[in-house]
Protein backbone atom coordinates (compact mmCIF):
# COMPACT_ATOMS: atom_id res chain seq x y z
CA UNK A 1 0.00 0.00 0.00
CA UNK A 2 1.20 3.64 -0.84
CA UNK A 3 1.38 5.85 2.13
CA UNK A 4 -1.63 8.12 3.33
CA UNK A 5 0.34 11.03 2.67
CA UNK A 6 1.46 9.88 -0.72
CA UNK A 7 -2.05 9.18 -1.65
CA UNK A 8 -3.68 12.41 -0.33
CA UNK A 9 -0.87 14.00 -2.17
CA UNK A 10 -1.37 11.86 -5.88
CA UNK A 11 -5.36 12.02 -4.82
CA UNK A 12 -5.09 16.11 -4.79
CA UNK A 13 -3.45 16.58 -7.71
CA UNK A 14 -4.95 14.20 -10.34
CA UNK A 15 -8.39 12.66 -8.04
CA UNK A 16 -7.41 9.10 -8.47
CA UNK A 17 -5.01 7.42 -6.07
CA UNK A 18 -4.26 5.38 -9.58
CA UNK A 19 -3.25 7.69 -12.01
CA UNK A 20 -0.43 7.07 -14.39
CA UNK A 21 -1.52 3.39 -13.62
CA UNK A 22 -4.49 2.99 -16.08
CA UNK A 23 -4.42 3.66 -19.67
CA UNK A 24 -7.63 6.42 -19.56
CA UNK A 25 -7.51 7.80 -16.18
CA UNK A 26 -10.81 6.73 -16.07
CA UNK A 27 -10.73 3.41 -13.99
CA UNK A 28 -12.96 2.55 -11.09
CA UNK A 29 -10.83 3.96 -8.42
CA UNK A 30 -11.38 7.71 -9.80
CA UNK A 31 -14.75 8.11 -8.74
CA UNK A 32 -13.32 7.16 -5.20
CA UNK A 33 -11.79 9.55 -2.81
CA UNK A 34 -10.06 6.61 0.01
CA UNK A 35 -7.15 5.54 -0.15
CA UNK A 36 -7.33 1.95 -1.67
CA UNK A 37 -3.97 2.00 -1.64
CA UNK A 38 -3.17 0.08 -4.86
CA UNK A 39 -4.76 -3.20 -3.60
CA UNK A 40 -4.13 -5.95 -5.51
CA UNK A 41 -7.51 -6.90 -6.10
CA UNK A 42 -8.26 -3.69 -7.82
CA UNK A 43 -5.36 -4.14 -9.75
CA UNK A 44 -5.84 -7.28 -11.01
CA UNK A 45 -9.55 -6.42 -11.51
CA UNK A 46 -8.03 -3.79 -13.82
CA UNK A 47 -5.54 -5.30 -15.39
CA UNK A 48 -8.52 -8.00 -16.97
CA UNK A 49 -10.70 -5.56 -17.75
CA UNK A 50 -8.23 -4.35 -19.93
CA UNK A 51 -7.52 -7.55 -21.87
CA UNK A 52 -11.40 -7.91 -22.21
CA UNK A 53 -10.81 -4.66 -23.69
CA UNK A 54 -7.99 -5.53 -25.98
CA UNK A 55 -9.22 -8.61 -27.03
CA UNK A 56 -12.69 -7.35 -27.96
CA UNK A 57 -10.81 -4.65 -30.13
CA UNK A 58 -8.59 -6.66 -31.32
CA UNK A 59 -11.36 -8.82 -33.45
CA UNK A 60 -12.13 -5.08 -35.23
CA UNK A 61 -12.18 -5.54 -38.62
CA UNK A 62 -11.47 -1.79 -38.64
CA UNK A 63 -8.39 -0.96 -40.83
CA UNK A 64 -6.38 2.61 -40.43
CA UNK A 65 -5.78 4.10 -43.68
CA UNK A 66 -2.02 4.50 -44.04
CA UNK A 67 -0.85 8.27 -43.66
CA UNK A 68 2.28 9.86 -45.85
CA UNK A 69 3.57 13.18 -45.28
CA UNK A 70 3.26 15.77 -48.32
CA UNK A 71 6.07 15.59 -50.27
CA UNK A 72 6.46 19.88 -50.87
CA UNK A 73 5.09 20.89 -47.28
CA UNK A 74 5.32 18.01 -45.27
CA UNK A 75 2.34 17.68 -43.36
CA UNK A 76 0.50 14.71 -42.89
CA UNK A 77 -2.31 13.11 -44.66
CA UNK A 78 -4.09 10.22 -45.38
CA UNK A 79 -2.25 8.25 -48.73
CA UNK A 80 -5.45 8.40 -50.51
CA UNK A 81 -6.43 11.70 -50.26
CA UNK A 82 -2.51 12.58 -51.31
CA UNK A 83 -2.16 13.28 -55.36
CA UNK A 84 0.85 12.53 -57.28
CA UNK A 85 2.06 12.41 -52.93
CA UNK A 86 0.48 16.47 -52.51
CA UNK A 87 -1.17 17.39 -50.31
CA UNK A 88 -4.50 19.47 -51.87
CA UNK A 89 -3.11 22.88 -50.71
CA UNK A 90 -0.11 21.96 -51.97
CA UNK A 91 -1.31 21.03 -55.23
CA UNK A 92 -3.36 23.99 -55.86
CA UNK A 93 -0.72 25.98 -54.88
CA UNK A 94 1.39 24.52 -57.72
CA UNK A 95 -1.55 24.98 -60.05
CA UNK A 96 -1.86 28.51 -59.45
CA UNK A 97 1.72 28.92 -60.44
CA UNK A 98 2.07 26.78 -63.50
CA UNK A 99 -1.26 28.86 -64.35
CA UNK A 100 0.86 32.11 -63.74
CA UNK A 101 3.98 31.21 -65.62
Amino acid sequence: MISQERFNEIESEHGCGYWNECCEHACSCAIVTENKGLREDIWNDLKKEQAELAEEYSNDDFEYESMERCRRCGSLEKESDLYDGLCAECEIELEEDMEEE
